[in-house]
C-alpha cells in the first residue's frame, strides 16, 4: 500500500487540533496559577495582649508564594481612630521553644497602618505587606516550614483562644488552630505580652486572613535552631507552668507521687482521689493574702528519702498553695517570676547541704482573707494540707485542693473545683521542686505526661548552641557544654545531611542518645576542656552570595566512659540556614 497523502485540509485539521491543545494548556496553566488566596481563618478575636506584644504561629508553604496583605486582629481595648500595624519576623522553622531568644529572629516585613474603625475587637483590612527591617524585597517564601512572629505596633493583638487542647499542645492541635489552602497551611499558636520575652500564653490563635500571590524570589534570610535531643537529662523536680490560669485542666483529678527508694525518685500517676474533707477536724489556720504559716506537724514528714529537719517539725504552708518541707526556710514564691526564682537559687541551702529542702503543691495567687479556709490535719497515716473554697487574689473562686503526705514518703495532690480566673498577670504552677541549686527541667503538661518519673540526681543533656544566625561573611561559634569530668574530649560535626527524627544509638550501647546528623556527609572537629582545642568551634561563613540558601547540620559527641556501655553522649542537633541578612 502506498503512503497516505495529506493535503491542505489535513494541515487545517492539524492546526485546529493544535489550537485546541494550546487552549487546553492555557486553561490548565491558568488554573495552576490561580492561588486560593486569601487563607481565611474565619475566627473572631476573643482575647488580647499588650501593645507591642507578640503573636506566633507556623506556616507550611507548599509552593512559592508572595504575601501581599495581612488582615490581623486588634484588641478590644483599643480606641477607635488608633493607627495599628504589625511587624513580621521570621526565624526557626517553628515558634515552639524559640520565643524567648530574639537573636533567632529577623524582621522581614511590616504592614501599612490601619485605622481602627470602632470600639471592641476588630480585624484590620487592606493592610499591605511591605519590606522592612534588613529585607529589601517583597515577602516571598519558598517551599518549607516557617515560624512567624508578629509584633503589634500601636495596638494590642486581638487573637482567639485555642479550643479542644491543652496549653502545651503542639502547633495546630487545637480544634480551631489549623487553616489550609492548596498553597499554604497555618498552625497556631502562642502569644506574649512582651515581644519575644517573658511568659508565654498558649494556645492563642491568629484571627485574620493572609493574602498572597503565586511565585516570587524567596527572601534570603539566615536562620538557626536546635532540633532533636541530647543525652542524658535527669531532673529531681517537675512542674507545669501556666502564664494564665484560664488554661488549667486538672480540676477534679489527683496526682499520686509514689516514692521509689531504689532510685530516690518519684513515680507519678493520675487518679481521681477526692479531697478528704471528713478529716478536717482542726480549726482553720487563719492565712491572709500571700502569707506563710509555720505548721507544727504531728510527726516528721518523709520526702525524697529525708524527713523534716526542724526540731519542732515545722512545715511552711503558703496561702498561695504550696508547702515547703523545712519551716526554717522562707517561702520561694515571690510573684510572677515564681519558676525562675526557684531555679535561680532563691531558697538558701540548709545548714547541712546534703539535706536540700523541697516544696510541692499548686501555686496560684490566692487570698483566704477574701473567702475560704486553710487547714492542717493528721489522720494517723497522712498529713493533710488543705485549701478549702479559697478565693483568687482580687476575688473569684473557689479553689479546692489538698496535699497529702503519707508515712511512706508518698505525696498526693488532690483537686476539686478550681477557678480559672485571675488573668495573665497571675500565673499558676503545679509541681515538686528540689530547691537550692536544682536544675530546671522545663514545664511539662503533667496530665498528658503521666505516668512520669523524676530522677534521683540532676544533669542536663549535652548541649550544642550557636551564638548568631549564619549570615554570609560572618562567623558562627558552635559551643558545647562540658558534660564529663575534666579533662574531657569530643568532636563537633558539621554535615549537609540531617537525621530527623534522630536515630537511637542503643544498638551500639548508647541507649537514649540520638544521631541527629549523618556524619558520612561532613567533617568532624576535635573539641576538649583541657583546653587545647576548646569547647567552641568557629564556623566561618564565606562572603559568597552563592552560599545563600544552603543548610548545614551540626552535632557534638562527648566521651564519657561512665554514661553508658559505649562511653559517649550526644548533643542536640543544630540547623543552620545561610542567608544574606
Amino acid at each position: 500500500m502506498g503512503a497516505t497523502v495529506c493535503g491542505s485540509a489535513c494541515f487545517r485539521n492539524q492546526d485546529s487540533t493544535m489550537l485546541k491543545l494550546a487552549s487546553i494548556a492555557v486553561i490548565g496553566l491558568a488554573t495552576l496559577a490561580s492561588a486560593q488566596s486569601p487563607l481565611v481563618t474565619g475566627l473572631t478575636p476573643n482575647n488580647q495582649g499588650n501593645i507591642g506584644g507578640g503573636l506566633y504561629f507556623n506556616l507550611r508553604v507548599m509552593v512559592p508564594i508572595t504575601i501581599t496583605e495581612l488582615n490581623f486582629g486588634i484588641g478590644g481595648n483599643i480606641a477607635a481612630g488608633t493607627a495599628c500595624s504589625v511587624e513580621i519576623w521570621l526565624g526557626p522553622q517553628s515558634y515552639v521553644g524559640n520565643v524567648t531568644d530574639p537573636s533567632l529572629w529577623v524582621q522581614v516585613g511590616a504592614t501599612t497602618p490601619y485605622t481602627k474603625l470602632a470600639a471592641g475587637y476588630e480585624i484590620a483590612t487592606g493592610a499591605t505587606v511591605i519590606p522592612a527591617g534588613a529585607n529589601p524585597n517583597p515577602l516571598s517564601l519558598g517551599v518549607g516550614e516557617y515560624g512567624i512572629s508578629l509584633r503589634s505596633v500601636g495596638c494590642s493583638h486581638g487573637y482567639t483562644n485555642g479550643t479542644g487542647c491543652a496549653g502545651s499542645a503542639p502547633p495546630g492541635s487545637c480544634s480551631n488552630a489549623t487553616h489550609t489552602t492548596t498553597e499554604l497551611q497555618l498552625r497556631g499558636g502562642q502569644a506574649q505580652n512582651a515581644f519575644l520575652a517573658g511568659g508565654v500564653f498558649s494556645p492563642r490563635i491568629f484571627a485574620g486572613n493572609i493574602h498572597y500571590t503565586l511565585g516570587g524570589t524567596p527572601i534570603a534570610f539566615a536562620a538557626r535552631e536546635s532540633y532533636g535531643d541530647g543525652c542524658y537529662s535527669n531532673y529531681q523536680s517537675w512542674y507545669e507552668y501556666w502564664p494564665n490560669p484560664a488554661s488549667i485542666d486538672y480540676a477534679n483529678t489527683s496526682l499520686l507521687m509514689t516514692y521509689n527508694g531504689a532510685t530516690n525518685s518519684y513515680d507519678s500517676t493520675l487518679g481521681t482521689t477526692p479531697i478528704d474533707t471528713v478529716a478536717l477536724t482542726n480549726p482553720p489556720l487563719g492565712h491572709g493574702a500571700d502569707g506563710d504559716i509555720l505548721v507544727p506537724v504531728a510527726q516528721p514528714i518523709l520526702y525524697a528519702g529525708q524527713q523534716t529537719l526542724d526540731l519542732a517539725f515545722n512545715v511552711n504552708m503558703n496561702a498561695d498553695g504550696f508547702i515547703t518541707f523545712e519551716g526554717a526556710f522562707p517561702s520561694l514564691w515571690t510573684g510572677a517570676n515564681v519558676v525562675p526564682d526557684i531555679f535561680a537559687g532563691a531558697m538558701p541551702l540548709p545548714a547541712t547541704p546534703a539535706q536540700i529542702p523541697a516544696s510541692v503543691g499548686n501555686f496560684k495567687f490566692l487570698d483566704p482573707s477574701l473567702g475560704g479556709t486553710t487547714h492542717y490535719d493528721f489522720t494517723g497515716t497522712e498529713h493533710l494540707f488543705t485549701w478549702q473554697n479559697v478565693n483568687d487574689t482580687g476575688g473569684g473562686g473557689p479553689n479546692n485542693f489538698q496535699i497529702a503526705c503519707s508515712a511512706t514518703g508518698d505525696i498526693e495532690i488532690r483537686w476539686g473545683a478550681m477557678s480559672v480566673g485571675g488573668g495573665g498577670g497571675n500565673p499558676a504552677v503545679v509541681g515538686y521542686f528540689v530547691a537550692g541549686g536544682a536544675l530546671d527541667p522545663g514545664s511539662i503538661d503533667f496530665t498528658a505526661a503521666a505516668p512520669f518519673s523524676t530522677q534521683g540526681n540532676d544533669s542536663n543533656p549535652l548541649l550544642l548552641a550557636s551564638d548568631v544566625n549564619p549570615v554570609i561573611g560572618t562567623t558562627v561559634n558552635l559551643t558545647v557544654a562540658d558534660q564529663a569530668p575534666n579533662p574531657g574530649i569530643g568532636v563537633t560535626f558539621i554535615t549537609t545531611v540531617q537525621v530527623a527524627p534522630g536515630f537511637d544509638l542503643g544498638i551500639i550501647g548508647a541507649p537514649g542518645c540520638l544521631a541527629n546528623v549523618d556524619i558520612n556527609f561532613g567533617a568532624g572537629f576535635a573539641i576538649d576542656s583541657i583546653p587545647v582545642n576548646g569547647l567552641t568551634l568557629a564556623f566561618p561563613i564565606p562572603a559568597n552570595p552563592a552560599n545563600v540558601g544552603l543548610s548545614f547540620f551540626c552535632q557534638s559527641i562527648w566521651l564519657n566512659p561512665t554514661a553508658n556501655a559505649f562511653g559517649l553522649v550526644t548533643s542536640n542537633g543544630l540547623r543552620l540556614r545561610i542567608g544574606s541578612f
